[in-house]
């Protein structure tokens, strides 16, 4: 792995119960896929772990006319439109601006606000079509099929690179630049999903890509080949493996839509790689199929558990805007009281009685995550977030750097006011606690975020007064490739929860 942070261990968490209320969208559609109205809170039932769970609130929504919207305006809506790097056929690409376009169309109201999110690249929510369009336009001109693309040239490098090694250690090198780019593209869906999730109303994200594999590199090796599974949030060394499972990464962001009441939908185009092996002249072989049928387990994972869906084709576009537009059309909202333990998945059912012949989508997982856990999502947020929250007031500054091969060791300080922290005075000792949360990402490959252990600050009674006025520095060491990466810190108050985040652009050279 490249980017490796110096201090791996996370700090250990406590589990307790955590009562909160629990809002589930529910869409009910007939067999011919119609949406079907006029269903009771007597008509449903909602069960979370198996055990069934009583109904605290239930509404049922439809679009209205004009005239009654505009007197009766409902809260604001966001979404975040994710558009990855790809290299689309100009009739693909015209296709899709076009679906893109009649979805803004179709939905976009009073209050609403939509935010285009790239992979290298941070963007903001807007209401304003113009910003939107000229945003939307930037990412489908990056997504041209362009041999002599950047992107492309660094690819077809890489490719040829490996064509004279042994299959074994190719695969290996493919896998592990798999895991890399998907790691970031995972990444900034991460970030979106959290942003949103501060936000008031209804919230989509729509995750447009040629391929998201939830095992990068497995289409290349045999069946058998050692594969490691990932833990979110566990910075770790990969490469004794020769792919990994990124399975337990989809399920985090899922879950944590899933707990804010965020739906995912995705949408890929047809595979149109200016790099595939010679061998398939540009068109799928059973690799290729296998490289399907691998990007299809992690948007399962995606849509499936926040209650989404997603299409595959370059004629499905249409298909996948308009479900969109017909799921915030009509649909029902119930909510009821979850108590179950911090970082434990939830399995939430939602079931309608004595009606088999209709079809219920809703998210089927959800989780309740500890401070610490969610301080490291604002962190990750705040790669493409401006104005990041900072209550502690902390700074964070590169410190210097190292070059070592293609890589570049870098420290970045983390700087924080003495007097923002909350003490507790014990036998003439003020001792304050807090931990450090990162999250780093490339340009296009690598993505890392994680907690440090928890800080322990220790101040004899004899120094208090002049050290209140001081301030706290705690280094951090980056090992990262070389350009620019975007870097964002957060520190957590241990005892009164008070939090501040930072973040800055590093260039390492």
């Amino acid at each position: 792995m490249h980017l490796v942070l110096a201090l791996l261990l996370a700090a250990t968490y406590n589990e307790k119960l955590d009562v909160r209320l629990h809002s589930v969208d529910v869409i009910v559609t007939d067999a011919k896929g119609d949406h079907a109205g006029g269903l009771t809170a007597n008509d449903f039932d909602i069960l979370e772990n198996g055990v069934p769970q009583k109904i605290t609130n239930f509404a049922e929504y439809a679009e209205k006319p004009a005239a009654e919207a505009a007197a009766d305006p409902l809260p604001p809506r966001h979404f975040a439109v994710f558009i990855d790097e790809m290299t689309l056929h100009p009739v693909t690409r015209r296709r899709l601006v076009a679906s893109i376009h009649q979805l803004i169309d179709r939905i976009l109201r009073v209050g609403d606000e939509l935010m285009i999110v790239r992979p290298a690249s941070s963007g903001t929510f807007t209401s304003d079509r113009a910003a939107i369009d000229t945003a939307l336009a930037k990412a489908m001109e990056d997504s041209k099929l362009d041999l002599q693309s950047p992107r492309v040239i660094d690819d077809q490098r890489f490719v040829n690179s490996i064509r004279s090694m042994n299959l074994s250690k190719a695969s290996r090198l493919m896998a592990e630049r798999q895991r890399q780019k998907i790691e970031q593209r995972l990444g900034t869906i991460r970030a979106a999903v959290t942003t949103l999730s501060e936000l008031p109303g209804r919230k989509f994200v729509i995750v447009v890509t040629e391929s998201l594999p939830a095992q990068p590199g497995r289409e290349g090796c045999a069946i058998g080949n050692h594969v490691a599974k990932a833990a979110p949030d566990v910075p770790g060394e990969y490469m004794r493996a020769d792919y990994v499972d990124l399975t337990p990464e989809f399920q985090d962001i899922a879950r944590t839509a899933s707990a804010n009441g965020i739906t995912i939908y995705g949408f890929q185009p047809e595979v149109g790689s200016p790099v595939a092996p010679v061998d398939t002249a540009g068109h799928p072989d059973a690799g290729a199929a296998r490289a399907l049928a691998n990007s299809e387990d992690g948007m399962n994972v995606l849509t499936e558990l926040t209650g989404g869906t997603w299409y595959r084709g370059d004629t499905r576009a249409d298909d996948v805007m308009r479900q969109v537009a017909l799921d915030m059309q009509s649909y029902y909202s119930l909510a009821y009281h979850t108590q179950g333990q911090l970082e434990t998945a939830l399995r939430v059912e939602v079931r309608v009685r004595n009606h088999p012949e209709l079809h219920v989508r809703t998210r089927s997982e959800t989780i309740n995550k500890s401070p610490r856990r969610e301080l490291t999502d604002r962190v990750v947020s705040s790669l493409i977030a401006a104005s990041p929250r900072n209550d502690l007031g902390i700074n964070a500054h590169p410190a210097g750097s190292k070059r070592n091969g293609k890589l570049v060791s870098t420290t970045v300080d983390v700087v924080i006011p003495i007097e923002k922290l909350t003490f507790e005075e014990e036998n003439g000792v003020h001792r304050a606690r807090f931990t450090v949360h990162y999250a780093i990402s490339g340009e296009r490959l690598d993505f890392v975020s994680g907690v440090d252990r928890e800080q322990l600050v220790e101040i004899p009674d004899t120094d208090w007064e002049r050290a209140r006025s001081q301030q706290w520095t705690h280094s951090l060491h980056f090992n990262t490739r070389l350009g620019p990466h975007r870097l964002a810190v957060g520190v957590l108050d241990s005892s009164s929860m008070t939090w501040g985040i930072n973040a800055l652009t590093i260039d390492a050279k």
